[in-house]
């Protein structure tokens, strides 16, 4: 009815402008061809488009890391969103530039890329999975997704005329920060935004505070009386420092055993330090300790080589008392991201995993010959010294100074020369970073000066050199 009514007035409209009523005909036919044309044109780029669609994989929308945790621990997860829901990815579907383990897996439009181990610091990293399908089309493609981790922040000690400073930079140089600073710093240990510092008066003797960001003057801790204190040891993860103190003799009172081991909970303000002690509940002279990673435990070796395990918070509050766990000749703390300790038996290096929660150790896991120096940490208290060793992984990879020369040397007796040092340096420490990756090697030249060479163990071409000494790497879990 509407398509006659128009076509009348057309033709009525046409008439009446004297036009031929065949023209206008010819007309109307003519634009229906044209619009119904049209029409199927669209038509066809819409069924082109949606066979396109249907036929193009899954796209990637964005993506989401926490890089700064994915440098520091294992297990940190990429998390990627697609443009739709992803079936089911192979085993060997992700592949990461540089190589680093990871795994992925999907989950409605996110796929999650777990990886294994810590990744390197100042690092661009490609991230590609391969065969991600679509689950509702069966349509596949390649997602990729770049990001660059951060250069680590590091601490260490730097003299002046003034005295010394406990200073931050980058491992790539830059611009130095200074922390806090002091006539005569002998050691100290970082947790978060808190210093612990060891200071030495005229008399020899030691004073320890903690100096809070943001605080208006530091914290003094109550070391009993004047003496010594050493290996000081920050625990992070679980906001604990400790070390041991060896009490000078006043010649009015028995003496009083050496190194005795304590821990401090930044938890609590101010508070007092808590004595680490034995089975017997007595403290005992700690030749060698270190914080179990990710427990608030602490695995001590006595002068007698008995070895001792103690969850120090427990110990405060009368919870739980320290569980005997054996015997070594000598404990290097532990290899980087485990709780795998270092310990010599039999003249042995060995590495048993420690289980802080059940109080055991497991088996060794490698045995190779080993010098009194081998551990997690090397030379930090000892001084400077020709050879050093620090055990890479529970496999008995290793990083050898012998001589001013590092090597990474495997179980199986392989070598690869990583650095020369500076000839006359003496070398007074080496140590891994958090994640294991990079090392730093400390050495003291024929002035007495300090200097501070920070290695990338993927890529050992990449020194990074600057003076200091005491770096903080030697001194946490």
């Amino acid at each position: 009815m509407s398509t006659d009514l128009v076509s009348t007035d057309l033709v009525s409209t046409d008439l009446a402008g004297g036009r031929d009523p065949a023209s206008v005909t010819r007309r109307l036919r003519r634009f229906n061809r044209l619009l119904y044309g049209s029409i199927g044109v669209i038509a066809l780029v819409a069924g082109g488009l949606t066979a396109a669609s249907l036929g193009q994989g899954p796209r990637l929308v964005g993506g989401q890391l926490n890089v700064q945790a994915a440098v520091e621990r294992a297990g940190q997860r990429l998390l990627l969103e697609t443009d739709g829901a992803v079936a089911a990815l192979p085993d060997a579907s992700v592949v990461v530039t540089p190589a680093a383990a990871a795994s992925a897996t999907s989950d409605g439009s996110t796929i999650t890329v777990t990886f294994t181990t810590p990744l390197q610091y100042d690092t661009d990293y490609s991230v590609r999975i391969s065969d991600v399908t679509a689950e509702q089309t069966g349509a596949s493609s390649t997602v990729e997704y770049t990001f660059h981790t951060p250069d680590p922040l590091v601490h260490f000690l730097r003299s002046t005329p003034q005295g010394d400073q406990i200073v931050s930079s980058r491992t790539a140089g830059g611009d130095v920060d200074v922390l806090a600073e002091a006539p005569s710093i002998r050691r100290f240990a970082v947790v978060g935004d808190t210093i612990a510092v060891v200071q030495t008066d005229e008399s020899g003797d030691d004073s320890l505070s903690v100096i809070r960001a943001g605080a208006a003057t530091p914290v003094t801790i109550d070391l009993g009386g004047p003496g010594t204190v050493d290996s000081l040891r920050a625990s992070p993860g679980s906001n604990l420092f400790g070390y041991t103190f060896t009490a000078r003799s006043t010649g009015y009172s028995a003496p009083i055993p050496p190194r005795q081991l304590f821990a401090y909970d930044l938890t609590r303000g101010q508070d007092y330090p808590i004595p680490v002690t034995g089975p017997d509940f007595e403290q005992f002279t700690a030749a060698d300790w270190s914080f179990v990673p990710g427990s608030t435990s602490v695995l001590a070796r006595t002068d007698d080589g008995d070895l001792y395990l103690a969850d120090v918070v427990g110990e405060r509050d009368a919870t739980s008392s320290a569980v005997e766990m054996g015997h070594a000749e000598a404990f290097g703390g532990f290899v980087r991201g485990t709780t795998d300790a270092v310990l010599t038996e039999d003249g042995r290096s060995v590495v048993r995993g420690v289980d802080a929660a059940s109080s055991s150790l497991g088996s060794p896991s490698t045995s190779t010959s080993t010098s009194t120096s081998t551990g997690a940490v090397a030379g930090a208290e000892s001084g400077p010294v020709s050879s050093l060793a620090v055990v890479l992984d529970p496999s008995g990879t290793r990083l050898v100074v012998d001589d001013g020369v590092l090597e990474r040397v495997t179980a199986q007796g392989g070598r690869e020369t990583l650095l020369d040092a500076t000839p006359g340096d003496q070398v007074t420490a080496l140590c891994l970073a958090p994640n294991g990756r990079s090392a730093v090697l400390a050495s003291i030249d024929a002035r007495g000066d300090g200097m501070l060479e920070y290695v990338d163990l993927d890529d050992p071409s990449t020194v990074s050199r600057m003076p200091g000494r005491e770096p903080d790497w030697c001194g946490r879990d």
